[in-house]
């Protein structure tokens, strides 16, 4: 099971440094790559639908009206909520304000979307990604090299597009038919 600090750790690894026992925040560069870590692994968890962060919950509508006179109901956006990706039904007109949804539909709706995980479920290919990451953004202040800065940054770019492309197969794409009538005519 993958924790915050096995990844800092990896990503000190990866910068050539030693690892560190204890999750101290007094050590002001555990502190700083703990910050590097939690925007990292927000940006990243909202970059793509990744399989594993996926969720599905009812908006339950609220008793207060929207500050956005545009909106008629008010919901409650979801405490874990990082990205949104589709809704049920589909085609809501909505507006995200701070932990609140606005929409133009009266009833309860689902939402899917990235959900703030724990590390614990990262699969490989995302684990390598974050600890890329996180690498690359705390190279410069780890090391003082910004050839190796920018090297470990394009490892991590490579690390990122490889989860996506994994996390992407994990299950088979709709496939598309162009003139479906048509080609059930002529090919039978």
């Amino acid at each position: 099971m993958t924790t915050k600090l096995e990844i800092i750790n990896n990503a000190f690894i990866q910068l050539g440094d030693d690892q560190v026992t204890t999750f101290d925040t007094s050590n002001p560069v555990v502190a700083a790559f703990s910050r590097i870590y939690d925007r990292v692994k927000d940006k990243t968890l909202a970059l793509h639908p990744w399989s594993f962060a996926l969720k599905w919950e009812e908006l339950l509508q609220q008793d207060i009206k929207p500050d956005d006179p545009r909106y008629q109901y008010c919901y409650h956006l979801p405490a874990d909520y990082i990205q949104f990706w589709q809704s049920y039904p589909g085609l809501v007109d909505y507006q995200i304000n701070r932990d609140k949804v606005y929409a133009n539909i009266g009833s309860a709706f689902k939402w899917q979307y990235t959900a703030d995980v724990p590390e614990g479920i990262f699969p490989g290919y995302f684990t390598d990604a974050i600890i890329s990451a996180v690498a690359a953004k705390g190279a410069l202040l780890k090391t003082e090299n910004p050839n190796l800065s920018s090297i470990i940054s394009q490892q991590a770019e490579k690390d990122l597009a490889i989860a996506m492309n994994r996390d992407a197969t994990q299950s088979p794409s709709v496939q598309i038919q162009d003139m479906p009538m048509w080609t059930r005519h002529f090919t039978g």
